[in-house]
């Protein structure tokens, strides 16, 4: 799995996934998906060559689906499918082949050249229901060699559990039409804990320096090797550090990481009594599992039901108590799941726990609310008898 560059965490991102979390709950829906093989293509150019290219889809519904076929990119104007751009996927037959035909021009400028077949299909509605579907992109990569050497380095880390050996792999895209004799280098990776008000010395681990011993590449081909010694790395962010170089050529980036996925967990629910017909207080614990800081929101549901939660920010470690609120206003008694729905850091995680929901009284209003609505109702009542006062006395004055 190729690694992701780190994009800074805000608030606007924390409230588009609470607005994602709402619509998924509020919404009946029905997912359906087209598989395709092979999921990517590279073609090696030749001038004025017509390659082919075959596929296959498969159908994971049990119906009959048609499927329109359409190129995006670079070379789309060259690209032509041999039974025209409408498959019908029919749901007795569950994989289907097509067939497409690339015409390579006379010349193209060096590098990679992306052209995309994109499938769209149109599945029946099926009731009331919401149907959503993805529509698959099939890369078609066009490979034309730089003169010489010419080599693009990149950086993978491969998703393990925490507590297993990090697999790094520094990769070495040689676009050139010349082998490349000796191709090595290093990789740093620095962890980028924040300090925190909890958890701060299990959180934050040694630097890592990895070597990644010499490899061959081949012109117009690819190599990658494998970086030592391998190490457990806490989840979390980091900074790596790539020196490399293939033959006499240097390639030096710096770049933002992470390992593994942000975790919020719910520690606890202390509220386990819920009354009807008003609002309840809700009391539970969470804690970061991340080393920077993470800001949270989400949603307490029961039923059908739900309220949002307030907006939390975690530091890396940091365990804390959050008071949020439930309208059990039309929640029927009973015993019932509650779930905590969190949302952060492009991810959504759900607790469930059991919870008794009680037969309970309306709120009476405070004291302070019904002295607000006398002196209120005062105000109007002079209001309105110096309204009065002064028709009066315009009526008066007209008559004299």
């Amino acid at each position: 799995m190729r690694i992701s560059s780190i994009t800074k965490k805000n608030v606007k991102n924390t409230f588009i996934i609470a607005f994602i979390i709402a619509l998924m709950l509020s919404l009946t829906a029905s997912a359906s998906a087209l598989g395709v093989s092979p999921a990517k293509k590279t073609v090696y150019f030749e001038p004025n060559q017509t390659v082919e290219l075959n596929f296959k889809v498969i159908n994971s519904d049990a119906l009959d689906v048609p499927v329109f076929l359409n190129a995006l990119g670079d070379l789309q104007d060259r690209m032509f499918f041999s039974e025209g751009n409408k498959l019908l996927l029919q749901k007795d037959v569950g994989i289907m082949s097509f067939k497409v035909f690339l015409n390579l021009p006379e010349e193209m400028s060096p590098g990679v050249h992306t052209t995309y077949i994109k499938l769209t299909p149109q599945f029946p509605s099926t009731g009331n229901m919401l149907r959503a579907f993805a529509a698959p992109m099939i890369p078609v990569l066009v490979r034309v060699p730089y003169p010489s050497k010419y080599a693009e380095v990149d950086l993978a880390i491969q998703e393990v559990d925490e507590g297993t050996a990090v697999p790094v792999l520094l990769e070495f895209d040689n676009l050139g039409s010349e082998d490349i004799a000796v191709a090595e280098g290093s990789v740093t990776l620095i962890n980028l804990a924040e300090t925190g008000t909890a958890g701060e010395e299990s959180l934050i681990g040694s630097t890592a320096v990895l070597e990644c011993p010499k490899i061959s590449v081949g012109a117009n081909s690819y190599g990658k090797t494998a970086c030592e010694p391998t190490q457990a790395l806490r989840s979390g962010e980091y900074l790596a550090q790539v020196r490399s170089h293939y033959d006499n050529t240097h390639v030096d980036f710096d770049r933002n990481v992470s390992i593994g996925k942000p975790i919020v967990r719910v520690t606890h629910l202390a509220t386990r009594n819920i009354l009807t017909k008003r609002i309840n207080t809700v009391v539970f614990g969470v804690r970061s599992e991340w080393n920077r800081e993470l800001l949270v929101t989400g949603f307490i549901r029961i039923d059908g039901f739900q309220t949002e939660m307030p907006l939390v920010t975690l530091a890396p470690g940091e365990e804390k108590e959050v008071i949020g609120y439930f309208d059990a206003t039309d929640t029927t008694p009973g015993l019932k799941n509650m779930s905590i729905m969190l949302g952060y850091a492009d991810q959504i995680r759900t607790e469930d726990y059991l919870v008794s929901i009680e037969e309970g009284e309306p709120e009476a209003e405070p004291p302070t609310r019904l002295i607000g609505n006398m002196i209120l109702a005062v105000a109007i009542i002079v209001v309105l008898a110096a309204i009065a006062i002064m028709l009066k006395n315009v009526l008066r004055k007209k008559r004299e």
